[in-house]
């Protein structure tokens, strides 16, 4: 399951926390923009989420350990 976390909690770790989200995972984005940070999602749901492909540039490609690597790119957004 993904990490939810109130956005004020999301901001004060941002400020706090350079580099690390909550989860341990690196932050893809910068402070300012802490609110479109992927979630870290459970190791065991990282093959399917990642088999399922892109749906928006806002999506990302996860990791083994659950953590976004990176932003999808425009080319690997699935089409309806």
């Amino acid at each position: 399951m993904p990490l939810a976390l109130p956005a004020s909690t999301l901001l004060l770790l941002a400020q706090t926390m350079p580099g690390v989200t909550p989860g341990g995972c690196p932050w893809l984005v910068s402070k300012g923009d802490y609110l479109y940070q992927p979630t870290k999602i459970a190791p065991q749901q990282v093959a399917e989420k990642n088999g399922r492909g892109c749906l928006s540039k806002m999506d990302a490609i996860y990791g083994a350990d659950g953590c976004p690597l990176r932003f999808c790119h425009r080319s690997e957004i699935a089409t309806p």
